[in-house]
């Protein structure tokens, strides 16, 4: 089946889970790539709290995701990237390892916010620029989030 886990993830204590979308995305929201500039500085915020970082896409191509892996192999910061990746059939690893990450970088996908409700409290780290967006939208979900979230789902931080 295609949703059968190899194993049960061993997450390195410490580690943040950084997810980019792009894809479909493109056609269904283009403010919904988010920009470099929100990971690099989300990276950042956290890099002296994490000891490993691990990359979460499926578009490889995506400027954000590339200037993610410059800036962490400069700065030798340890990272690697999801089973994703190299294999779509893999998600359902990339999911079950996002669940257990103490913190997310997250994207505005479903993929990435479910996670954040399941497995360990996570400090999750939002787009302050595509949630101000959603708000203006009425998007009741970013308005909700926007006003504290609730107990199981809530922005630690907005970059």
């Amino acid at each position: 089946s295609i949703f059968e886990i190899d194993e049960i993830p061993k997450v390195p204590e410490n580690t943040c889970a950084v997810h980019f979308r792009g894809g479909d995305f493109h056609q269904w929201n283009a403010k919904a790539v988010l920009n470099p500039e929100y990971y690099i500085n989300s990276i950042d915020q956290v890099k002296d709290d994490v000891s490993h970082f691990r990359l979460f896409t499926d578009d490889h191509s995506l400027l954000s995701f590339q200037s993610v892996i410059k800036k962490l192999e400069l700065e030798k910061i340890s990272y690697d990237v999801g089973d994703n990746s190299a294999d779509r059939s893999k998600f359902i690893n990339d999911f079950s390892y996002m669940t257990e990450c103490e913190y997310i970088i997250s994207s505005p996908s479903t993929f990435c916010i479910s996670a954040g409700f399941i497995g360990k409290n996570k400090r999750i780290i939002h787009s302050e620029s595509w949630l101000l967006d959603r708000i203006n939208h009425q998007d009741k979900f970013w308005i909700d989030l926007h006003n504290g979230g609730n107990k199981d789902y809530k922005i630690w931080k907005r970059v």
